[in-house]
């Protein structure tokens, strides 16, 4: 049963406010003309099932990112990556949540989820539920997940985190200062409607359809992503999607990947995007 691509509620509201600190980077007087996060500390591409793109940027992306980076060695395994699935439906409960109910968050409450406490359980702790027949994700993940308590994995801690603002030149050469250091982000983004089923063999800037995006709702679609490089020849952010390998184009040797125009992505983006301190 394919929830979120029948509603396109992929969770995340394009219009939501964060509650985390702002942060100015440093920014050289001269940045390279493209850099990439190392894909050896980034997790596999991931499937969505649920509306926790939040999840699946933060906890499972930056999170296992971060630890992965610390310790010198890939997260090619679950026991190496965090569990999203586990966290989401932990802050649903923490956030009024309806139990076989699901719906979006902020970025800032994975970052909390964190904090509180000292990191996640791992995938292999914490795997994707499995549906009953009939049954949605939603359903097997509260089934799974809802009223239980897992031990989180220290690796995935976290001294806290930060966000820079992304509009206009200077949030442009923050972000690219960032990545240039090898830090990747997590954004929030309003969606064009050919980007479901955007798919491109090559560093192709997306620039999209022109119309934007609505849920069954009637509200504005949205979404979050990892941002994980980007190349001022091609005038573009190299974007992570959790979409599974056979969406988008392909870098680092797997699919799920999108190159998408600068003018694109500061247009539909929320106004910030979010990183991990060090620590």
């Amino acid at each position: 049963m394919d929830d979120i691509h029948a509603s396109l509620d992929y969770g995340y509201d394009p219009d939501s406010v964060e509650a985390c600190p702002i942060v100015i980077p440093a920014v050289p007087e001269r940045l390279p003309v493209r850099a990439a996060v190392d894909p050896a500390w980034l997790p596999p591409v991931g499937t969505q099932t649920t509306p926790s793109s939040v999840a699946w940027t933060v906890i499972y992306g930056l999170a296992t990112h971060k630890a992965a980076r610390v310790a010198r060695r890939a997260p090619t395994e679950p026991a190496l990556q965090a569990s999203p699935h586990y966290p989401y439906i932990k802050i649903l409960e923490q956030t009024g949540g309806r139990p076989g109910l699901c719906r979006g968050g902020l970025i800032s409450w994975c970052f909390d989820f964190l904090l509180a406490n000292d990191g996640a359980p791992t995938l292999e702790q914490a795997p994707a539920p499995v549906p009953k027949p009939g049954h949605s994700h939603c359903q097997a993940a509260w089934r799974a997940y809802g009223g239980t308590q897992l031990v989180s994995d220290y690796a995935f801690s976290i001294a806290g985190a930060g966000q820079i603002g992304i509009t206009g030149a200077a949030g442009l050469d923050a972000l690219r200062a960032l990545i240039a250091r090898g830090v990747p982000l997590a954004c929030g983004l309003s969606l064009h409607a050919d980007f479901p089923s955007y798919g491109f063999a090559g560093p192709v800037p997306y620039v999209g359809a022109g119309r934007i995006l609505t849920r069954a709702d009637g509200g504005r679609a949205g979404h979050c992503l990892l941002v994980v490089g980007y190349d001022d020849g091609l005038g573009a952010v190299l974007l992570r999607n959790s979409f599974g390998p056979g969406w988008g184009t392909e870098w680092g040797g797997s699919g799920g990947h999108m190159w998408m125009a600068y003018d694109s992505f500061q247009a539909l983006a929320q106004g910030s995007a979010f990183f991990i301190d060090k620590g």
